[in-house]
């Protein structure tokens, strides 16, 4: 079933502008004005309204197309056409306004955020920026990122590797990366499962960046106790030659103090063990639904 992402920053839509979301039932119209004189979006073809909230994405409303579309053929500017004269240019392409009814089948109120759905659709792979996917008056999004989003569905799994594995500075994702690659004896990490990847991960991070996490409170706990006369902890810190930063030891610490006792509490392993088994049909859904893909570990930034 083809289904159509509709971005309310592009196209005007008034009656959501001061709302979250539109009510069930409700109906009106939108425009979308392009090149092509005809659009793919069809009678009884379901769409997702999407707004912006700060920098986020939000998907709103699940809708259906109640009548085929007006077209209208909007008048070329004068100027424009005087200036590709002018310049010996093509003369400008023409430009349609194409008009659809609509009625709401509901609000979408669970798990509504593109950050929060972003590592649970096939259609997203610019993971820094999920946005870009959807920068456009609207795109066709399969029946399975329709069904995913519809029902606030999240891949547990895949949506832990990759806040994890994306959290980390990028020379470590690279060593993550090549590690991993000399573990499992690929390079094609589809024919690895997840879950073992997650469990690379996880011996990954403790091995690379818990320790690392440690010496910094130890060194911060040595300055504090020993130097304190002579050093202020807030004083101490370390330049990092690629951003240019100076980062502050003691407040490097204090993140990594809260790291570590989240991390005495459970692993990521038993967390993840105990999100699956309580919804085990959606995660066997995508498994399936991502059996071609490979993890999501995005190298751009």
């Amino acid at each position: 079933m083809a289904a159509f992402a509709i971005n309310t920053k592009y196209v005007d839509l008034p009656e959501l502008k001061q709302k979250r979301h539109l009510n069930k039932g409700d109906t009106g119209h939108f425009s979308i004005e392009s090149e092509l004189q005809h659009l793919p979006i069809r009678k009884n073809n379901h769409f997702l309204f999407i707004r912006t909230d700060k920098d986020e994405l939000i998907f709103t409303n699940d809708g259906v197309i109640t009548t085929g579309a007006t077209i209208i053929k909007l008048p070329t500017p004068a100027d424009q056409i005087t200036k590709a004269r002018r310049n010996n240019l093509p003369p400008p392409k023409d430009r349609y306004r194409h008009t659809f009814n609509y009625k709401i089948e509901k609000p979408l109120e669970k798990n509504n955020y593109l950050n929060d759905l972003k590592y649970s659709l096939r259609v997203v792979y610019n993971f820094y920026k999920p946005e870009s996917h959807f920068s456009q008056q609207f795109r066709e999004i399969n029946s399975e990122d329709y069904k995913t989003i519809v029902n606030g569905w999240i891949y547990t799994a895949r949506t832990a590797f990759g806040k994890v594995v994306n959290a980390l500075p990028k020379q470590n994702r690279l060593e993550f990366m090549l590690q991993a690659m000399e573990n499992f004896g690929t390079i094609d990490f589809v024919k690895v499962p997840l879950l073992e990847g997650i469990d690379f991960l996880n011996d990954y991070v403790n091995r690379r960046i818990i320790s690392r996490g440690k010496l910094l409170v130890a060194t911060d706990k040595l300055i504090a106790n020993n130097l304190k006369t002579h050093l202020d902890p807030k004083q101490v810190g370390f330049f990092d030659e690629i951003s240019g930063n100076e980062k502050n030891i003691h407040t490097q610490a204090l993140i990594f103090q809260k790291l570590l006792s989240l991390q005495n509490k459970t692993s990521l392993k038993d967390y993840l063990s105990q999100s699956i088994q309580s919804v085990p049909e959606i995660e066997a859904h995508f498994d399936t639904m991502f059996k071609r893909e490979t993890w999501p570990i995005d190298l751009r930034i």
